[in-house]
């Protein structure tokens, strides 16, 4: 046996995913005067922007690196000369640089209705903002940019500005915690897209969506979309005094007013002003025992300076009660900032790999869309983060779909088996089993076929209401398939044995129905629906991706699965390819969409996957979908980790070596980290695994297979 190369407990990919490159300059033209690079505060550099107000506005852009950032953009001022406006606009490729940015608020999404702005706040529906230089000091952008790779600056009027920094706060925007999982591999392209898989999730991931953040050491209140908008200090004044608020209002290009009201006891004091960045203070006599609080209406942009009463400082976030969110992961940290159950059991699979059982994203995810069930059951495709109160009967969400209210359950399940989680899983169980008799009472009882509402089919697939490819799915009822086995799983350990026994049955009926009215035996595949019985993509790579495929009906519809223009669809035919042994299928599947196009020198965008795959140069497409995120394929098939017990009590380590030489990796588990290397030669497979105590591996290549317990083992199998 050829001698292993060492392996290194806990590495991790070369390409550093915690952070940016350094800030350099993509371009700049008109009278500017910058060191190379910029420059952070303090480093002794400063930049000086003027305009004589003829000619083209002067502009610089910035590039903060191919991993891109998402936060608060802070700058400080240290000179200025006239009345100078900057404006700062946000891009994440080169072609959307323009001085609005790579999209605005009329380019938003309005598939969810008229009255529906995409991202949800206090996401920028702009990508740009412009700030009134009166003063020198620090200015700080009023809401999220959630990703960024381009920061555009331009002088909109005569005069100049002369900066020391410009820099992008993470006020717990994205996840900063460290990686415990890392996968490499003798494909370096393998390598670097399970890093930008795992980074997309990363920063599509947010440790809170608070409605009030300290940024710059100042404090932005802002109103969420179903947050009330008043909010009150949380105990009342300890003595007579004063309530003094020194504030500013950032310029919204939408609405140049700023205002909110200022509550004390009974009192309302209105501030009603142009946001033009001028500093006030604000005073209000307040009396003991009286409360103090605001009301900050969606459409206003003040920035806290300072603020205290009787002389108390108040600048404490812990001092105020406003609505406050779980962590979660979204579906993309750009725009939308909501949670989308079906998309979340496409990523998630990149947390668990990447993070292990403890982040506390997962946990959040299901917790939050557990809470957002109605009485009836049915469970929210999207909730708003900071909902506090359940959803009564007949509020399907700004996403009404019964599709992706099914998807809860896949999602929890995946996560009782990464995570072993029994406390949680405790808890939001009755949730489980509320949306199953929500699912069955629009099922046939005989047969289990699926009758779509109207009312709860909107936007399915982009799809609307009647469209021949949506009344009777194949692909719903293969999820639903999945539903039941998955339900009747969380039965086991968290129900009844009559309730594990009942969704078993509904699975089998729903297998029945699958094989005798949606396959066509002689084509070889499943039909789209009733309606219309051509190919389904979808459909098949479900069918493939979840396991309900016989071998012999799976040998018959890989072959016919090719490009899809969705890449989250194109993920999910590899993943089905991946589950069936196909390994030369699916990484043909994942070239053949544009994964590996990311790699390229040549492109100028930012390392993350996107909203369907597509390569984003600009308008309101998020270039963070972790839907697309496809580093789990890698670590669950080709390293060969999966668990087949809860928290890996038990797993399997299956390789799928295709064309590789050697892969190497982390996993972690909530007893320890599994880890592996193995080495593909023509004498056969070489392997060192580290197996932790508490657990069995089950170790299969070929015809061999090995019961391993917890150590170290290194063999060779042929």
């Amino acid at each position: 046996m050829k001698a292993l190369p060492v392996l290194l407990l806990g590495a991790t990919c070369a390409l550093m995913a915690q952070g940016a490159a350094p800030v350099a300059v993509l371009y700049s033209k008109g009278s500017i005067s910058t060191p190379d690079g910029l420059f952070a505060r303090n480093d002794g550099k400063t930049c000086t922007i003027s305009w004589d107000g003829k000619g083209e506005k002067p502009v610089l852009a910035l590039d903060f690196g191919a991993k891109s950032v998402g936060g608060y953009a802070v700058f400080h001022v240290t000179a200025r000369e006239g009345a100078p406006v900057l404006r700062l606009a946000y891009a994440n490729h080169p072609d959307g640089l323009s001085e609005r940015g790579c999209f605005w608020r009329e380019t938003s999404a309005r598939y969810l209705g008229p009255t529906f702005d995409i991202p949800v706040l206090p996401g920028n529906i702009n990508r740009h903002e412009i700030y009134h230089i009166g003063r020198d000091g620090q200015f700080v952008a009023p809401l999220i940019q959630g990703q960024e790779r381009y920061v555009r600056v331009q002088l909109d009027t005569p005069g100049s500005v002369t900066l020391d920094s410009l820099e992008i706060e993470n006020a717990e925007v994205f996840s900063t915690e460290p990686r415990r999982g890392s996968f490499s591999c003798s494909d370096d392209r393998l390598t670097r897209l399970w890093d930008i898989s795992v980074w997309t999730c990363q920063i599509a991931s947010f440790p809170n969506h608070d409605a009030w953040k300290r940024v710059g050491g100042w404090i932005l209140p802002r109103k969420l979309e179903q947050a009330a908008a008043d909010v009150w200090c949380r105990k009342a004044a300890e003595a007579d005094g004063l309530f003094e608020l020194t504030y500013e209002f950032d310029a919204n290009p939408h609405f140049p007013m700023g205002r909110f009201e200022v509550l004390v006891g009974n009192h309302r004091e209105a501030v009603v002003q142009s946001a033009t960045n001028s500093v006030r203070t604000l005073k209000v006599a307040v009396k003991k025992g009286e409360r103090i609080g605001f009301s900050v209406p969606k459409e206003s942009w003040p920035v806290i300076r300072a603020m205290s009463v009787a002389g108390q400082d108040l600048m404490n976030l812990d001092d105020w009660d406003f609505a406050r969110t779980l962590p979660y992961t979204a579906d993309g940290a750009k725009r939308d900032r909501l949670i989308w159950s079906g998309d979340l059991w496409w990523a998630e699979r990149n947390l668990f790999y990447g993070f292990g059982p403890q982040s506390p994203y997962m946990t959040g995810n299901v917790k939050m869309l557990a809470f957002n069930r109605t009485p009836a059951g049915y469970t929210h495709a999207s909730p708003y983060a900071e909902r506090s109160v359940r959803p009564p009967d007949g509020d399907y969400g700004p996403f009404g779909s019964d599709e992706f209210a099914a998807w809860f359950i896949p999602v929890t399940y995946d996560y009782y088996l990464y995570t072993a989680d029994e406390e949680t899983l405790r808890g939001i169980y009755p949730d489980v089993r509320a949306l199953m008799g929500y699912l069955a009472k629009y099922q046939d009882p005989e047969t289990g076929l699926f009758e779509q509402r109207k009312e709860t089919c909107k936007g399915a697939a982009g799809l609307t209401f009647g469209s021949t490819s949506l009344h009777h799915r194949s692909y719903m009822h293969v999820l639903l398939w999945k539903t039941y086995v998955d339900a009747a799983a969380l039965a086991d350990r968290f129900g009844t044995p009559a309730e594990a026994a009942n969704w078993r049955k509904g699975a089998e009926k729903l297998a029945k129905l699958l094989r005798t009215r949606f396959w066509d035996a002689e084509k070889g595949y499943f039909i789209q629906s009733f309606e219309d019985r051509s190919w389904s993509k979808e459909g098949n790579s479900l069918a493939l991706a979840v396991g309900f495929t016989t071998p012999a009906e799976a040998a018959r519809v890989m072959p016919q699965l090719q490009y899809h223009r969705h890449g989250k669809f194109q993920a999910l035919a590899a993943r089905g390819r991946f589950e069936y042994g196909d390994t030369e299928g699916a990484h043909k599947m994942l070239e053949a969409h544009n994964w590996y196009k990311l790699l390229d020198p040549s492109w100028q965008g930012a390392l993350t996957v996107t909203e369907c795959m597509g390569l984003i140069r600009k308008g309101w497409g998020d270039e963070s979908h972790p839907d697309t995120a496809i580093g789990g394929l890698f670590s669950s098939y080709v390293l060969g980790v999966v668990p087949t017990e809860p928290g890996f009590r038990t797993f399997s380590v299956k390789p799928q070596t295709g064309g590789l030489a050697w892969a190497e990796g982390v996993v972690p588990t909530p007893h320890g980290d599994v880890v592996l290397r193995w080495d593909h030669t023509s004498a056969g497979l070489a392997v060192k695994l580290k197996v932790p105590q508490g657990t069995t591996a089950n170790f299969v290549w070929g015809a061999t297979s090995k019961t391993l317990l917890a150590g170290t083992h290194v063999f060779p199998a042929k």
